[in-house]
């Protein structure tokens, strides 16, 4: 067995790191199941995430990815929010998650974020389900 160089072992941890976080994407390695489990943990307190529902604490999620951050119509959102120019990519939404108020400061979101990546991975591929687009929202 031959040993890779230490150049060769560092370029390819850069290059892994550099590539961030897997999202899922292809939604190959998505868990809806405990994205669901992760959204009542975290979400369910202020959201809902149905059809036509009605604003809660928080804005309905339907449709959120692949959306513009704060537009859902009669949710009273922050100045911080409105004036943002975002759209809720995957990527984007991992921020947020990760952070709110590092992701767009002066939110009035009073939530610290969800720490764990396989935790935020899955919530988001659960939210791309909820949507008239399904798993195809906001690649």
């Amino acid at each position: 067995m031959k040993i890779m160089n230490k150049h060769a072992i560092l370029a390819v941890a850069l290059t892994a790191l550099a590539a961030g976080p897997a999202l899922a994407d292809d939604h190959s390695s998505c868990n809806l199941q405990h994205g669901e489990a992760v959204f009542n943990k975290y979400c369910k307190a202020c959201h809902v995430i149905e059809k036509g529902a009605k604003n809660t604490i928080g804005p309905n999620l339907w449709g959120v990815v692949g959306s513009h951050v704060g537009r859902v119509p009669g949710y009273n959102f922050s100045q911080a929010l409105r004036s943002a120019d975002v759209v809720l990519t995957k990527k984007a939404l991992n921020e947020w998650l990760t952070n709110p108020r590092d992701f767009i400061p002066k939110t009035k979101m009073p939530f610290a974020g969800i720490p764990k990546q396989k935790d935020r991975t899955d919530v988001i591929c659960y939210l791309a389900s909820k949507s008239d687009n399904g798993q195809s929202a906001g690649q």
